[in-house]
């Protein structure tokens, strides 16, 4: 089957509406705790000294 031939049919599409900006903003807040190590890690590791 071509590619065209799927992009051209009706029933394999299932579209619904959605907010980007909300998925964007649970993203964000789901992965927040991790970001939040991740930058403590990389902090410490620039706190060195000589």
């Amino acid at each position: 089957m071509l590619l065209s031939n799927v992009e051209n049919t009706d029933m394999l599409l299932d579209k619904s509406a959605f907010f980007l900006d909300e998925q964007i903003r649970k993203a964000i807040l789901l992965l927040n705790p991790q970001i939040e190590k991740a930058s403590g890690v990389v902090n410490q590791s620039l706190n060195y000294s000589d």
